[in-house]
């Protein structure tokens, strides 16, 4: 301080001398600011400057200074007010799409009831044996009113009844909604497990933050919902149920005495059923079976914690002849399909032994152009469709069949020529209804994968480097950018984000990840499906990176040093990677059960390597 900032003495005969030192005796009564000669009154009394005692008042205020408190709570209420954003939209949209959904199930229903009730199929019966019972004229009069049209110059059919029976359905449609029930309710239980898993985070950051605010805490039925399959036995009393239903219906049906007026008789019967389907629509009928979630007691000493556990280690050595995996694909905990030069393989890696043992393909399919791409979609545990993309350009789709003893089956649909000859790659929509392609033609091509007919298509400008679709997004991979073509806006976008050519692009919740040639770009995807840049990880040259869905980790293979590597790297967490292999990998996939992952790895000698990785809890101190 000073000498200008001091106070003078105010005390008479102390001539206006500077207060500049401060009593800091913690008995003195009369604590205050000194000067020269009001010392002499606290002589036994610890003394330091004035100066001296602003210095240890502002060294003890520093960490709490008050601007950078406030930036800290203006963060946190950013912060805030984004999650309830997000959670104000993700209502608004879930909703909305929910309504749209049931209201269509409603629609269905509502057609299928009528359809079920409509007995004027089963009155034209009735009619028939009634006039072969008494061929009157009463009863023929009745016959032809059920004729729709009589044609000319036929002896075989020379006319044509009323077509008014219930609709004829494709098997094929009716198994594509026993698949899409499926995936709703696995989208439910992924949704529900991250809702709650956030919440979970979401608190402990609260408590924190604030040891002493009151959170709000889950009910008790809140938990992640199981969804029970209907077992054999219950199909069967279904049935028997609908059969006694249609015979009590019959002999309903022939106990009503045919009028002639039939039009008011059927108005009336589905005035009846539409009553029957509103009862039966405001039924509560409740289809999840939430699990219980288990209490824990708390322990004051000890607490649980989650640690990342990767065990299960084999090595298998791949019968190749003479070929080189180019990609593959783990089906199960078991099984990897595999495409290399003119072969597509299948093996089986269940064997208990975990060293060096010798696997061949348990089935092979032979192509002589080559396969140059796979997609694979997954109907149910047991089933799924294979696509093989082969250098003429063409598309092979088989089925199949079992988890361990796999069967093939070709599809119906023969090779289709999608593309020149030459570069082909294939991806395949969540819904399974699509089929992606990029090829020599330097176009994206959006298929119909029922019928395989061209939707839509656009021109590239520039050579693909990568390709990956999220949901109803493509992203494409170029020297330094990426093409995003978004199929709810129709909108397509160039976003240049590196000088470096994107050899991978991936992507797992609201996260995009760009694998370049020495270093990853992460983003973040916005409500808004904007691009923000979370961060940059540095690795020199990159041979692959893949995603470990369920939790926030990448699998990274790179060289280093002259050094190959292959690691795992939580992108969330500020720990160091984990080396997994000191070995390069050639091809990497992730099949994800139960929240356990399995991880498959293949180099280019044929050598495969796989994994079991899992969260434990374990008790610390």
């Amino acid at each position: 301080m000073k000498p200008k900032n001091y106070s003078s003495c105010e005390l008479p005969d102390h001539d206006s001398e500077f207060l500049n030192m401060v009593c800091t005796n913690h008995q003195c009564k009369n604590r205050k600011l000194l000067c020269s000669h009001c010392q002499l009154n606290h002589q036994v009394c610890k003394k330091i400057s004035l100066r001296t005692f602003t210095k240890i008042y502002q060294d003890q205020i520093n960490p709490y200074n008050l601007e950078s408190l406030k930036k800290q709570y203006n963060d946190l209420n950013n912060h805030l007010h984004q999650i309830e954003a997000t959670l104000d939209y993700s209502y608004t949209f879930f909703n909305d799409i929910f309504n749209q959904i049931k209201a269509s199930i409603y629609h269905v229903k509502k057609q299928i009831y009528s359809t079920q009730s409509d007995t004027s199929k089963q009155k034209q019966f009735l009619i028939l044996q009634q006039f072969e019972l008494e061929p009157s004229i009463e009863n023929f009069n009745s016959l032809l009113a059920e004729i729709e049209s009589f044609k000319p110059n036929s002896d075989k059919i020379p006319f044509k009844v009323k077509n008014i029976g219930p609709p004829k359905f494709l098997n094929e449609d009716i198994n594509n909604m026993e698949i899409i029930v499926s995936k709703f309710q696995r989208a439910a239980q992924t949704i529900t497990e991250e809702y709650l898993n956030l919440f979970d985070t979401f608190q402990k950051n609260i408590k924190n933050l604030f040891p002493n605010i009151l959170i709000e805490q889950l009910s008790n039925n809140q938990s992640v919902p199981s969804f029970k399959p209907i077992n054999n036995q219950q199909q069967q009393q279904q049935q028997q149920q609908q059969q006694q239903q249609q015979q009590q219906q019959q002999q309903q049906l022939e106990s009503i005495q045919i009028q002639k007026d039939q039009n008011v008789q059927v108005s009336k019967n589905q005035q009846y059923n539409y009553d029957i389907f509103q009862k039966y629509q405001t039924s509560n009928i409740n289809t999840l079976v939430p699990n219980q979630i288990s209490s824990t007691q708390n322990n004051n000493s000890l607490e649980n914690d989650t640690v990342l556990e990767v065990n299960d280690e084999k090595q298998f050595n791949f019968t190749l002849e003479g070929s080189e995996i180019t990609k593959m694909l783990l089906i199960n905990e078991n099984i990897i399909f595999g495409i290399g030069g003119t072969k597509f393989y299948i093996f089986d890696v269940s064997s208990q032994q975990t060293k060096n043992e010798n696997v061949q393909s348990i089935l092979t399919i032979s192509e002589d152009a080559g396969f140059i791409d796979l997609a694979y979609f997954r109907l149910d545990e047991q089933n799924g469709h294979i696509y093989l993309a082969t250098q003429k350009g063409s598309i092979l789709k088989f089925l199949a069949e079992g988890r361990k003893n796999i069967k093939i089956k070709k599809d119906l649909m023969q090779p289709k020529i999608i593309d020149k000859p030459g570069m082909l790659q294939i991806l395949i929509s969540e819904g399974g209804d699509k089929l992606y392609s990029i090829g020599e033609e330097m176009k994206v091509k959006i298929w119909s994968l029922n019928k395989m007919e061209l939707i839509s298509s656009f021109l590239l400008k520039e050579n693909v480097t990568a390709f990956h679709t999220d949901w109803k997004i493509l992203f494409i991979g170029g020297k330094n950018s990426i093409t995003i073509w978004d199929q709810i806006t129709l909108t397509i976008e160039n976003l240049v984000v590196s000088k470096q050519k994107v050899k991978k692009i991936l992507t797992n919740k609201s996260k995009l990840f760009l694998g370049l040639e020495d270093y990853i770009k992460i983003y973040t995807i916005t409500n808004q499906r904007r691009l923000e840049i979370l961060k940059d990880i540095p690795y020199k040259q990159i041979n692959l990176i893949q995603t470990i869905k369920t939790n926030s980790i990448l699998v990274v293979s790179y060289i280093i040093k002259q050094e190959e590597k292959l690691c795992l790297y939580d992108y969330e967490d500020k720990i160091a990677p984990q080396e997994l292999l000191e070995q390069p990998a050639q091809c990497c996939s992730v099949y994800e059960q139960n929240k356990v992952n399995y991880l498959a790895f293949i180099q280019k000698t044929g050598i495969c390597f796989t994994f079991k990785m899992e969260y434990i809890s374990q008790l610390v101190q």
